[in-house]
């Protein structure tokens, strides 16, 4: 009975925490961008000059009686990057026939590109066909299959009828056997009329059927897409990037005019310019790109939405590099002998991570933030010092101690369960992952002077399962406050060296 009620119990918390997690209010919602329209006419696609939501195009595309050719949020979605548009010079690159019809989704000047005979695309058959091994076309191919079959049928019907006439001649006086031998004669003379009067019959019925042309489909251009890529990249990569006239600045948005081979790419390739003022800052994209700090995405940011990958993207600058300290000391292991490691240890490291702890800057119930923790070992002289590692918010700043809510809390439950659910979504470091939970346990170990010897391990805290409602458990959380405390391991230290 009692395993039924935890059951019960457990299923109770995740449905409730699953509700709670999804439960985003409207204003975090993205809104319906507005981005470039384009509606189709037979001159080609029309750019309607303004920017519009995605329901504004199709009705402004409907009462000029078009069609929506493209509603562009980004320069893959411009009529000129659509796979069969091409310009004359991107056809004549690829040695194709350039069509004269205008296609009303294309860009003005842009049309279809058909392969020719030279540069149509061949398949490989496993088996051939005959002495067909690489067929143009599905036309081709049934054409080499018709003939085949319309030889080896051939070939079957002559033999019916000469085994007819053996049958015949081995019969003797049989009038049986001789009425079998006529039948299967005169069946396989049929079949044989038959099989030469196919290309007589399907002529009268359609004279395609004998053709076996399929329809000639345009050609599907290769296209690369640098949109959005750091125009200091491509630019060192060998690509042409007109900036015009503008400083390199984060927010300048550059044209890309040709590719590192000196070939002219697609209409309306961009990329974006990333250079900030400082080493700490990094240029984060947005409707307008704004060079920001870790700390400045806060879950109020007016720039854009914080995810996970936006605040781990700030650990790759040069800024963030984790410095070291080589250290020697003596040992003594039990056999009585001394040695003197030598070992390379973490000196001082900045780590951004994703959070939705009020106290770095998030909402436990809405929008996440980024935050920094700085952590300096020369200052990690026993245990308890990691629980005031600070953690630059917004706001201001605060203590590791104090970013509670996380999938490395070390909470007891957090790993499992319903509780597991809401830990896994509520942010990446908290106090728990130096003291146990993570690579970054304990990682300021031979810092540290008063508890050196002794393992590094977070306190225990007893969290409930059995909550009656998701909001009882973060309550629950950010009332608890837990630090790391030191326990006798000499196994920990002896099995090190010995």
């Amino acid at each position: 009975m009692t395993l039924i009620r935890s059951w019960i119990l457990s299923v109770m918390s995740l449905v409730v925490s699953m509700s709670f997690l999804f439960a985003v209010p409207v204003a975090t919602r993205a809104a319906d961008p507005t981005c470039d329209c384009f509606c189709t006419s037979t001159n080609g696609a029309v750019d309607q000059q303004t920017k519009m939501t995605s329901a504004t195009c199709a009705s402004t595309c409907q009462k000029k009686g078009a069609q929506v050719a493209a509603f562009a949020c980004s320069a893959n979605q411009y009529p000129s990057r659509t796979l069969n548009c091409f310009s004359a010079e991107q056809c004549a690159d690829v040695s194709g026939t350039f069509d004269d019809f205008q296609p009303p989704e294309c860009s003005n000047g842009f049309h279809y590109c058909y392969p020719s005979g030279s540069n149509a695309t061949k398949a490989t058959l496993q088996v051939s066909i005959g002495s067909l091994t690489s067929p143009v076309d599905l036309g081709e191919y049934v054409g080499a299959v018709y003939s085949w079959l319309i030889g080896a049928s051939t070939l079957i019907a002559i033999v019916l009828i000469m085994v007819g006439g053996l049958q015949w001649s081995f019969a003797a006086v049989s009038s049986e056997q001789i009425g079998k031998a006529k039948k299967r004669m005169m069946n396989g003379v049929a079949g044989l009329v038959l099989l030469l009067s196919t290309y007589l019959i399907l002529a009268t019925v359609n004279p395609n059927l004998v053709k076996l042309q399929v329809p000639q489909f345009p050609m599907i251009k290769t296209v690369s897409l640098v949109d959005n890529a750091s125009c200091d990249e491509l630019i060192t990569e060998g690509y042409t990037v007109d900036d015009g006239g503008k400083a390199h600045e984060c927010g300048t948005v550059g044209t890309v005019q040709k590719d590192e081979n000196g070939a002219a790419v697609a209409d309306g390739t961009v990329c974006n310019f990333s250079k900030c003022g400082k080493d700490t800052q990094m240029c984060v994209p947005g409707e307008t790109p704004t060079c920001m700090e870790c700390q400045e995405l806060t879950g109020s940011n007016s720039v854009l939405m914080v995810t996970q990958s936006i605040c781990s993207a700030f650990n790759s600058l040069p800024s963030y590099a984790k410095t070291t300290k080589n250290i020697s000391f003596n040992y003594t292991l039990s056999n009585g002998q001394v040695v003197q490691p030598h070992v390379e240890t973490t000196d001082k490291f900045q780590q951004c991570f994703f959070t939705r702890d009020p106290d770095a800057g998030g909402e436990p119930t809405g929008r996440a933030a980024c935050a920094l923790v700085t952590v300096d070992c020369n200052n990690i002289t026993s245990c308890d010092a990691y629980s005031s590692i600070p953690v630059r918010t917004g706001s201001g700043q605060t203590t590791l101690s104090e970013v509670d809510l996380g999938k490395n809390s070390g909470l007891i439950g957090s790993d499992n369960g319903a509780a597991q659910v809401l830990m896994d979504q509520l942010g990446d470091l908290t106090l728990g992952s130096f003291c146990g939970y993570s690579a970054l346990n304990d990682i300021c170990s031979y810092s540290r002077t008063t508890d050196k010897g002794q393992a590094c391990d977070i306190q225990s805290v007893q969290l409930g399962l059995a909550a009656v409602s998701i909001s009882t458990i973060v309550a629950a959380t950010s009332a608890v406050t837990y630090s790391c405390t030191s326990f006798d391991s000499n196994a920990w230290w002896v099995d090190l060296f010995d």
